[in-house]
């Protein structure tokens, strides 16, 4: 590892550290427990079939690349996955992973893939 991608770890420890929230992230129905995520969004712009911009907020969540386990091998984030959130009152919140616009379900978060922005939208609140 260089210099610069040692610091880009710290910094993304650092910001898991102070925002992050523990969540299961669920591969092809394999759970992967106790995964800390840093929710955010993303704004996106479409047109619809009349050429109206129909703007949309899509959440995001920012995990840890190398914390996506299943039987020891990393994996990938792929359409279909979940995550499920715990929220402050202890409801269970349940977000699926789709691809937004042409692009895909996730998106590296920094220059070396470190960090993966894995777009969702919320499906169930139990």
């Amino acid at each position: 590892m260089t210099a610069i991608s040692n610091a880009v770890n710290l910094m993304q420890g650092t910001v898991a550290t102070l925002a992050a929230v523990p969540v299961t992230y669920v591969s092809d129905a394999t759970p992967i427990n106790g995964v800390l995520a840093v929710r955010g969004s993303t704004r996106m712009e479409t047109s619809n079939e009349n050429g109206d911009i129909v703007q949309s907020k899509v959440t995001d969540w920012l995990i840890a690349a190398a914390k996506l386990l299943v039987n020891g091998l990393q994996v990938d984030p792929e359409e279909g996955d979940q995550i499920v959130f715990v929220n402050a009152i202890g409801r269970k919140e349940t977000y699926l992973v789709l691809p937004i616009g042409g692009d895909k379900c996730f998106r590296p978060s920094d220059p070396y893939g470190n960090t993966l922005r894995i777009h969702t939208r919320l499906v169930g609140v139990v």
